[in-house]
């Protein structure tokens, strides 16, 4: 799943929450794994770029598939959208 620039590829992440910035939250092997443009009940396939002691970043790899998408995300989103202008 590695390779030798030390990016990981993982199979099947599940999106749980949005951190303040409205970035997609979720857990791999206990570590917190960010990831861009993802909602909260997304399950994703996403490439680890970044690791840091407490989190990494991940960059989606496949059009994601939402377990539970409604308004409320829809809303959340647009409103971290807004405030970042």
């Amino acid at each position: 799943m590695g390779d030798k620039h030390g990016t990981t590829d993982l199979p099947s992440l599940l999106i749980e929450d949005l951190t303040k910035e409205g970035v997609g939250l979720g857990r791999w092997e206990g570590q917190v794994v960010l990831v861009e443009g993802s909602l909260p009940g997304d399950r994703v396939q996403v490439r680890i770029v970044r690791r840091a002691r407490r989190h990494s970043v991940g960059r989606l790899l496949a059009d994601r598939k939402s377990t539970r998408l409604n308004s409320s995300h829809l809303v959340i989103s647009y409103a971290v959208f807004c405030l970042k202008k």
